[in-house]
């Protein structure tokens, strides 16, 4: 329940600051996050198929990130 919390916390927080397109990607990391809090919580083992699963998906989100499109669409002002 606490990670949960914390989670949506940052999620929300971080819709404030900064616009949907930017923050969307790091949704994606939320399964990471979850294995990890139950590496830390539950006591669960760390396998190689769970480093690698967790290393494909750091690596998709960091091309999302990274290869964002030069032009961007007007900025809209936000209420």
């Amino acid at each position: 329940m606490l990670v949960f919390g914390l989670g949506y916390g940052a999620w929300y927080w971080m819709l404030g600051r900064y616009r949907v397109t930017q923050t969307m990607p790091f949704m994606l990391l939320v399964p990471v996050f979850g294995v990890l809090s139950g590496i830390l919580f539950l006591g669960e083992t760390l396998t190689a198929t769970l480093v690698a699963g967790g290393l494909l998906t750091v690596a998709g989100v960091g091309i999302i990130v990274l290869r964002r499109p030069r032009v961007a669409a007007p900025e809209v002002e936000r209420v």
